[in-house]
């Protein structure tokens, strides 16, 4: 095996339409700028790596994570084989305190070169294909009932299995959406809640109480991402599982999150925790304390949808469905290959690294 050292590192952002406006509530947008980074080995191998950071969710943008990349981590990592994850990761930590979009940008870059040069996926490089169909849900930001209820019913009949409702600005109406989804799918499909922040303690209680015969399956980040306590008594109180998703940004906040007791899952982005190298250690503390987790999506294009599926795929605390395919927001992609949605997952592929190419056609007419 050679060294495979990175030869050259090179950036872009592209500005990507949503088909309809996207709104959580920490924010509302019609587009989303995605860094692109292409790792080139001295062999001549290269991998491509992808991050779309939201500067609510994690203080950076893909502007700046393009800046940090091009100032700061690529002249530490030009030299360093591909191979010796540990070393990229240990320098970039060293350089630059959080960041992690830009971190991930590179990480998924030189996962997707390292397997190519071995000729395996990237899910034998990170804990092997413990599953061959990941299975998803699909998320639905804050819109009007009758929209949300069309988009459901559509994405219902294509095959997945859980509907995860954005929520937190509006409880009447988001409360409305619950029960008109309930009553006209009923309980053939599971169904979650996520705040993004949104309430405080007693606004979830009082959310969790009007919403109790609705079956639903978890409560994702209700309040405010430093009110550990607030999660805990969510969680002792409030009847429903909670899950971690702003409070759990880095390994160091999992350990936080699981020594207090204030979570039943994970939800563990590989985008947020700064790659797949962050993310599986992220993982592999769920495991280890006995919680469940699931890979989520940070609105990435397919480049780094099928990143998140490799990481779901290998990691065995991953017993929720994933809600981790956003393609479909956007007016186009920027990979050849489609998702092939098949019961209710996405078959994982054989290819090697990240197993998918680029489009240069989209590219161009995004630039």
């Amino acid at each position: 095996m050679s060294d495979c050292r990175i030869r050259s590192i090179s950036t872009t952002v592209l500005e990507m339409p949503f088909r309809k406006t996207w709104q959580i509530s920490l924010y509302s947008a019609a587009t989303r700028p995605h860094l692109f980074v292409r790792v080139e080995t001295e062999d001549g191998i290269y991998g491509y790596g992808e991050a779309s950071p939201s500067p609510a969710f994690m203080g950076e943008t893909a502007y700046t994570a393009r800046e940090v990349i091009d100032r700061h981590l690529k002249v530490a990592l030009i030299g360093v084989s591909i191979h010796d994850r540990s070393t990229i990761h240990t320098r970039m930590d060293r350089i630059l305190h959080g960041n992690s979009g830009a971190k991930t940008a590179i990480d998924l870059a030189v996962h997707d070169s390292a397997g190519k040069a071995l000729g395996v996926p990237v899910c034998r490089l990170i804990g092997g294909k413990l599953r061959e169909n990941v299975p998803q849900a699909w998320v639905l930001g804050i819109q009007e009932v009758k929209d949300g209820l069309e988009e459901a019913r559509f994405m219902l009949e294509k095959g997945y299995g859980t509907i995860k409702v954005k929520v937190g600005t509006n409880p009447p109406r988001e409360i409305e959406l619950l029960k008109a989804l309930r009553s006209e799918h009923g309980n053939d499909f599971k169904l979650r809640v996520d705040a993004n922040q949104g309430f405080s303690v007693r606004e979830t209680m009082a959310f969790l109480q009007k919403t109790s015969h609705l079956d639903l399956e978890c409560i994702e980040q209700p309040v405010p991402r430093w009110d550990i306590k607030g999660l805990r008594e969510i969680r002792s109180r409030g009847g429903v599982p909670v899950m971690a998703d702003e409070s759990c940004s880095s390994p160091q906040d999992a350990i936080r999150v699981i020594e207090a007791g204030a979570a039943d899952i994970l939800n563990i982005k590989v985008a947020k925790v700064g790659g797949l190298y962050r993310a599986v250690q992220t993982a592999s503390l769920a495991e280890a304390a006995g919680l469940s987790a699931v890979a989520g999506s940070n609105i990435e294009a397919g480049l780094g949808s099928w990143a998140n599926i490799h990481f779901a795929a290998s990691q065995a605390c991953m017993c929720h469905d994933n809600d981790q395919i956003a393609v479909p927001l956007y007016e186009n992609d920027i990979i050849e290959e489609e998702f092939d949605l098949a019961s209710g997952g996405i078959p994982v592929t054989d290819k090697p690294g990240l197993g998918v190419s680029l489009s240069k056609q989209i590219i161009n007419e995004l630039r």
